[in-house]
């Protein structure tokens, strides 16, 4: 809420300093270009880290803790860089599809096929709408979703989409 505060005081202090020095007519121009050079909303946080970096950061710590076999703790890191991806970056964006793809990872390491079948899908659609059908990352999404389906005995189903 601090930061929220402090942000609308900023864009206060945008018009005031315009129109202090501008008519009204060009205050508006200049109240637009200041606004047009503030980084993305959600970019920055208020102790000055950039979301990407902290997004990177707990995605490393879940390599870390998938890798030495603490799934509990790599689902937790994972559920807050989803939660950081979808409000920093958007539900569409992705780094959200990459920690669904993971999310998708832990579930599939506990057997709990449907969940990770979720996950993987939901990932592989945010792909698809952000790059297309011919990607690497649509590939990997599609071969992550491909192989859950193999372990269920669905080959049918997995081959169509290996």
């Amino acid at each position: 809420m601090r930061g929220m505060v402090a942000g609308l005081c900023g864009v206060a202090s945008l018009f005031t300093v315009a129109s202090a020095t501008a008519t009204p007519s060009e205050a508006l121009p200049q109240v637009i270009a200041k606004l047009s050079a503030l980084p993305a909303a959600g970019s920055i946080f208020e102790n000055g880290t950039s979301a990407e970096n902290d997004w990177n950061a707990l995605t490393a710590q879940f390599v870390a803790d998938y890798s030495s076999g603490d799934i509990d703790a790599a689902e937790r890191g994972i559920r807050r860089a989803l939660a950081l991806a979808q409000t920093a970056f958007g539900v569409d964006h992705p780094y959200t599809a990459d920690s669904l793809n993971k999310l998708g990872a832990v579930y599939e390491y506990r057997e709990d096929f449907e969940r990770a079948k979720q996950h993987y899908q939901a990932a592989l659609d945010i792909l698809e709408q952000h790059y297309g059908p011919v990607n690497l990352e649509v590939a990997t999404a599609l071969n992550n979703l491909a192989n859950v389906n193999v372990m269920q005995g669905e080959y049918a189903a997995g081959e169509a989409l290996h």
